[in-house]
């Protein structure tokens, strides 16, 4: 039995449409099991670093950049997925900012908060399930040796 062009059309359409449904169906369940499908558990982290850099519109566009080029020395592995991104290779990327990237003062802390900022969007967009540095306390060691602001008072003035 040989199908006409319409019935066939008819046919790709419908497995087209059963295909969609199936995969999002797939979404649905792994949504409550913390399953990343596997489409998006292969998506390397440099490009979508870089995909984000290009579309962030804030301020703080060349400190992300700056985080992620950090972390990029840190890991040093371009084919890393961003589902392989877990609570250790954060916390090595948390020491790395504290004592061997040559940073001062305030800005490894900075690094590390906007390189979440990353993450977060990577979970949004629902690459991660999870955050890998919602168990890490980042506390600043340099914190204690910012300069403090004398402030004068009344008779001084």
């Amino acid at each position: 039995m040989r199908l006409s062009p319409k019935d066939a059309d008819r046919f790709e359409k419908n497995r087209l449409a059963d295909k969609i449904r199936a995969n999002r169906e797939l979404e649905i369940l792994s949504d409550k099991t913390g399953h990343v499908t596997q489409h998006l558990k292969n998506q390397n982290f440099n490009l979508f670093a870089e995909h984000y850099i290009k579309t962030h519109k804030f301020k703080d566009i060349r400190i992300v950049a700056s985080a992620v080029e950090k972390f990029k020395l840190t890991i040093d592995n371009p084919r890393l997925k961003i589902s392989k991104i877990n609570p250790t290779i954060m916390e090595t990327f948390k020491d790395y900012l504290l004592h061997d990237a040559g940073l001062a003062g305030e800005t490894a802390h900075n690094y590390f908060i906007r390189f979440k900022k990353v993450l977060k969007s990577a979970k949004i967009q629902g690459y991660l399930k999870f955050m890998p540095t919602d168990d890490i306390q980042f506390s600043n060691p340099n914190k204690d040796d910012s300069l403090r602001k004398q402030v004068l008072d009344a008779e001084e003035l």
